[in-house]
């Protein structure tokens, strides 16, 4: 998802199917901002669904197009001799910088924005406000992050199939120079270690023939 979408009209409900079972984990109402840190993650999945319970207008700005909204909002503020305390192109590139720093994807990426009868009505007789929403979402993005750790980890095959890679019907034929055998098994060592190692840790992305 390669833009940031702002519901201008309606409700928008997130969602996530887990063991064959839906389960509704927001529901994000006029003026809630989705996936406004996902845009700046190169190749970040989407995790969860999301579908409009009712008609809705929302906005989608493109990441190509934020210079040019930028460059539009400078311009006007020249136009009518408005300083600018700050360089809003400078702001946006010091939060890319900082969202890309913290090396994480963001599951349910977005601002929940509710209407006052409905914090007035379910919220506030709990005990809760936004920023108690806010602690809630930070929450159930670290529980989702565990849940897509796990179903990345059951993607992968299980270690004895990988060790099966260690078979070669030359190594049980007795016709097989023992120096062949000793190269076998240790290209065969070297090929299961690589596995391993781009199957298992992520910290790693390549590694060298010397490796």
């Amino acid at each position: 998802m390669n833009t940031i979408q702002m519901i201008e009209e309606g409700v928008v409900e997130i969602f996530i199917y887990f063991e064959g079972t839906k389960f509704i984990i927001d529901r994000l109402f006029t003026g809630s901002v989705i996936n406004y840190r996902n845009l700046f993650l190169d190749d970040e999945p989407t995790q969860v669904y999301a579908q409009c319970m009712k008609s809705s207008f929302i906005i989608e700005l493109h990441e190509d197009h934020l210079n040019d909204v930028i460059d539009r909002y400078v311009h006007k503020q020249k136009s009518l001799n408005r300083p600018m305390d700050v360089d809003p192109q400078k702001l946006l590139q010091k939060y890319q910088i900082a969202v890309m720093k913290e090396q994480r994807g963001y599951p349910l990426d977005y601002i929940i924005e509710v209407p006052n009868e409905l914090i007035n009505k379910y919220y506030i007789p709990k005990g809760l406000n936004l920023q108690s929403l806010a602690r809630i979402t930070r929450l159930k993005n670290a529980v989702m992050r565990r849940i897509v750790e796990i179903r990345v980890m059951k993607t992968k095959p299980k270690l004895s199939v990988l060790l099966n890679e260690l078979k070669d019907p030359r190594l049980l034929d007795e016709k097989t120079p023992v120096q062949m055998k000793e190269d076998i098994k240790k290209e065969k060592r070297k090929i299961l270690s690589r596995k391993i190692i781009e199957l298992y840790d992520d910290s790693v992305e390549t590694l060298s023939e010397a490796d």
